[in-house]
């Protein structure tokens, strides 16, 4: 016989999803209010006050918020006044039509995805309370050309910015101090980005892809440049890395086809892998560490013609290096200048002088890690020391040197040495 019977336990489980789909649906929100004529969901907070919830009606999902939005500062809802705090996770997520949206001075943090895939969005602008802009916030927004972020962000999320083709430009204010992995992924259209001092860290992949991203400054504040952060950054012509960093992670400018010029500072001990492959237009790299950065592998393009400066008195460190089998009888130093030296008005003490064997130099506790280079009369350069932070005298053995005059440098500043 026909069981008519299997059918009852089905049916009671659709109607108790259908039941639990109701409950999340009046938990979701608590109230809704109407503002300019747009209808926005509200949640009350445990503080008391609210955070935009929805942004078209729970149970019609096709009636999208569309046009400019200006969110209140303040709602009311049964007699209670309740100030607007933040918007929620994935608030206007996917409302194609909406056009711009002006976030009020109450707002302190904008939701994960909150304004995802909203294509037709042209303009945002970001009050000055708002202190964080959460993961995917403004994700996929193509048509968004410009975005005025307030004084008190201190973080942007992972992703905030990814695809957004249409940014062109966009100044990150001096309270970020990190940008997330992944933040301006994909601008193909941003062509300049400005970094403030108060940044001590760009994640992973931050600006991977901007295509026509031409030049960056990375201040001195910068610590940690996340790998992959300037990759396939092809418009990308010059890069000066602060001495700040002390590394430089995988492939962080790997395929940057366009970068012709690179500067290394003393700081930076390693480079990753990729860190520079396929770099093709490169043709000059100024390393101004003294001793040469370890490096992976694939670091730069092989068979290339870009030549390779280093500090005066290093040449030899850097041709007995991994650096020489990249840039074979390509590097040189440059003992015309020196990186990091001691001011050029601070004086010197030598003795004796003239001297005959070894000689005393001595200066104030130098700052940072200074050369101290000997001269023939012809201004070649014949000796270079290395002096390091803190040293306050050197003894120096010029037992070598043929009988004449010599000029000792440290920066600008000059003595002249008689070897008897």
């Amino acid at each position: 016989m026909k069981n008519t019977n299997f059918g009852k336990p089905l049916s009671r489980l659709i109607i108790m999803v259908a039941i639990c789909m109701l409950s999340l649906h009046a938990m979701a929100y608590d109230f809704f209010y109407t503002y300019q004529g747009k209808k926005l969901y509200y949640t009350i907070t445990s503080s008391n006050t609210v955070e935009v919830t929805y942004y078209r009606h729970p149970q019609n999902n096709n009636n999208f918020v569309s046009g400019d939005v200006v969110i209140p500062s303040s709602v009311t809802n049964n007699g209670t006044t309740y100030s607007v705090t933040s918007i929620g996770a994935s608030a206007f997520q996917s409302c194609i039509g909406l056009t711009s949206v002006t976030i009020p001075n109450s707002i302190t943090s904008i939701g994960d995805s909150a304004f995802a895939d909203c294509s037709g969005l042209t303009s945002v602008t970001i009050g000055n309370s708002v202190t964080s802009i959460g993961g995917l916030a403004f994700y996929n927004c193509s048509s968004l050309t410009s975005i005025t972020i307030g004084n008190s962000v201190t973080s942007i999320g992972a992703s905030a910015f990814q695809s957004c083709s249409g940014l062109t430009s966009v100044t990150i204010p001096n309270s970020v101090t990190s940008i997330g992995d992944s933040a301006f992924q994909s601008c193909s259209g941003l062509i300049s980005v400005t970094i403030p001092n108060s940044v001590t860290s760009i994640g992973n992949f931050a600006f991977d892809s901007c295509s026509s991203l031409t030049s960056v400054t990375i201040p001195n504040s910068v610590t940690s440049i996340g790998e992959w952060a300037f990759a396939w950054c092809s418009g990308l012509i010059s890069v000066t890395i602060p001495n700040s960093v002390t590394s430089i992670g995988v492939g962080v400018f790997v395929d940057c086809s366009g970068l012709t010029s690179v500067t290394i500072p003393n700081s930076v001990t390693s480079i990753a892998d990729w860190a520079f492959l396929n770099c093709s237009s490169l043709t000059s790299i100024v390393s101004n560490a003294v001793v040469p950065p370890v490096i992976g592998i694939f670091v730069f393009p092989y068979f290339n013609t870009c030549n390779v400066i280093v500090p005066c008195g290093s040449l030899e460190a850097y041709t007995s290096s991994q650096w020489n089998d990249y840039f074979p009888s390509r590097i040189e130093e440059d003992c015309s200048s020196t990186l990091q030296e001691v001011e050029s008005t601070r004086e010197f003490v030598v003795y004796p002088n003239p001297a005959s064997g070894f000689i005393t130099v001595e200066f104030e506790a130098l700052q940072e890690h200074s050369l101290l280079r000997i001269a023939d009369l012809g201004g070649r350069v014949i000796k270079t020391f290395d002096l390091s932070a803190g040293t306050e005298s050197v003894r120096l053995d010029l037992r070598d040197l043929p009988s004449g005059v010599y000029t000792l440098m440290i920066g600008n500043t000059t003595k002249k040495l008689i070897v008897e």
